[in-house]
């Protein structure tokens, strides 16, 4: 998965230095220790609440995490958030016609393969919906004017009982209009 991700990911920094030629900007080529390097910060700084503040501040002085500063530099971890791919976007709109999660696809069911690979369940399974926080643009999010996460994506899921860790996942991909 990390492979195909540095791969797509290369393939959008090409297209950046192509486009940015004149600007101060590093565009070379990331590699896996790099892209798990990003998601260990991302990862950190969803662990340590740091997602309610701005980049900056995560390496600021004040909130700075000696794993931030240590992985990468703010501009580096910017540039990299803004060229991160998961997929081949030359194939996208065709790929889209078919399957609404086509920019996901490949990820999402290797995560699923890795946790149904990696986890054995106790005796007990438990099944139900989940609805998750989401920001993005998608044709499948559901929008709720009273909740605090006003789009969320809906989630069927399957989980060990005792862990709530989860073994496989359906999303939603019904498309819902705000109303």
């Amino acid at each position: 998965m990390v492979a195909d991700i540095v791969k797509y990911t290369n393939m959008k920094i090409n297209m950046l230095a192509q486009i940015y030629k004149t600007k101060d900007v590093t565009f070379a080529h990331t590699c896996p220790e790099e892209i798990e390097a990003l998601m260990g910060i991302l990862i950190q700084s969803g662990g340590k609440q740091d997602n309610c503040i701005t980049v900056a501040e995560m390496w600021s002085k004040q909130h700075r995490s000696p794993l931030y500063c240590s992985a990468m530099n703010e501009k580096r971890f910017n540039f990299l958030l803004r060229s991160l791919r998961f997929e081949d976007h030359t194939t996208r709109n065709e790929r889209m016609k078919i399957d609404k999660l086509a920019p996901w696809r490949n990820t999402w069911e290797c995560f699923l393969d890795n946790f149904q690979k990696k986890y054995v369940p106790g005796n007990a399974i438990t099944v139900d919906e989940q609805m998750v926080g989401f920001r993005g643009r998608c044709p499948f999010r559901y929008y709720k004017r009273y909740k605090p996460p006003k789009y969320d994506i809906k989630m069927n899921m399957a989980c060990g009982a005792r862990n709530s860790f989860m073994l496989n996942g359906i999303l939603d991909l019904a498309e819902h209009r705000r109303p």
